[in-house]
């Protein structure tokens, strides 16, 4: 009986042959001038002097991202039917709706601060801090 399966030779034919050799041959000369090119541009690349780098990568190379700290602000709230103090955001006052700003803001518009939430923030002169004396001042 004869089989069915198809018999592999032990040597391709002359055509398979020459085709292994030059698929073989053309990946060689591929990846012999890939070697070549990365050699060219490394040794272009060491040549050049450091401060010659083109513009747009000197442009690059001169912006230097640097996160720029802003002092800490601290906010406070002034109720619009109060016309007298600003306020902590933790205390609520029945004077109507509040808006935000900074406690600079609120005392260039000639708010002082609350008497109640406030207490002991409030800033001191030297001449006061004096005249309470050592024991007395805030701490």
């Amino acid at each position: 009986m004869a089989s069915l399966r198809a018999k592999r030779r032990l040597y391709g034919s002359p055509v398979e042959v020459l085709n292994k050799i030059l698929s073989l041959t053309g990946f060689v000369i591929l990846m012999a001038a890939g070697w070549i090119g990365l050699c060219y541009i490394k040794a272009i690349l060491e040549k050049r002097p450091p401060g010659s780098a083109r513009s747009g990568e000197a442009a690059m190379a001169q912006v230097s991202v640097q996160p720029q700290v802003q002092p800490a602000v601290s906010l406070v709230y002034a109720a619009r039917a109060d016309t007298v103090y600003y306020h902590k955001p933790n205390h609520v006052t029945g004077n109507g709706e509040r808006s935000a700003l900074s406690e600079e803001a609120a005392r260039h518009l000639g708010l002082k601060p609350c008497p109640i939430c406030l207490r002991g923030e409030a800033p001191q002169s030297q001449a006061e801090i004096e005249r309470r004396g050592a024991s007395e001042s805030p701490k």
